[in-house]
């Protein structure tokens, strides 16, 4: 079924590099700045695949204004991008994997939660060898994972239907946004276990890197 995809959506944090940790290092380290103590896993759980506007009203409410919002989004950002600059790679294979289904014809999108800021800081430090025929960010829809949004538009932006794209995850947040859009999913276990996605209907497979797909 993968290789008769018109369309492959990728996830950005965790599917195409393997960053959640320093993800969730920041978070919990901003939060505890704030007066908000909560575990890695616990919030890694929580939040995963949620908007920075969805995930600071779930720990402060919704009397956060639009500025508050968009003042602690940028503070966090700034001390991720700063911690995760050195470590900065893509997931072994994907390169090689990106320019094989590209030669096929296949499109491909990047379907994220994360904002335009994070997307080009990423893209310009790893240089992907192909552009994307499309690019959908959190600012692009009104709901986060595991709302179908992100990958629904990246279908409409690839003119497809949603039972022609399959999309690369790496949580179950971003698996449920898939199966709520009519797509199946490769997970990408950086950060999940392969038996802990084994019975999901949705998901074609689970791979640790693209090589194992190449």
């Amino acid at each position: 079924m993968l290789a008769e995809a018109k369309g492959l959506l990728y996830d950005m944090d965790g599917t195409i590099i393997d960053n959640m940790s320093f993800h969730i290092q920041v978070w919990c380290e901003f939060l505890e700045t704030l007066g908000v103590t909560v575990e890695p896993a616990i919030f890694h759980h929580e939040t995963a695949g949620k908007t920075n506007a969805e995930i600071f009203r779930q720990y402060f409410g919704d009397d956060l204004t639009v500025e508050q919002v968009q003042q602690y989004a940028h503070r966090k950002e700034s001390l991720y991008r700063e911690r995760y600059r050195p470590h900065m790679k893509p997931v072994a294979g994907f390169f090689d994997w990106l320019k094989m289904s590209k030669e096929r014809g296949i499109k491909q999108a990047l379907a994220t939660a994360a904002n335009y800021q994070n997307i080009s800081y990423v893209l310009n430090g790893i240089r992907p060898p192909v552009s994307f025929d499309a690019i959908v960010s959190a600012e692009d829809v009104p709901n986060g994972k595991p709302h179908p949004d992100i990958f629904l538009e990246s279908a409409d932006q690839l003119k497809l239907r949603p039972e022609e794209c399959i999309v690369f995850e790496d949580s179950v947040a971003g698996i449920e946004a898939a199966r709520r859009a009519g797509m199946k999913v490769v997970v990408v276990a950086t950060s999940l276990k392969h038996e802990d996605v084994a019975e999901k209907k949705e998901v074609l497979q689970a791979i640790s890197t693209f090589r194992e797909l190449l």
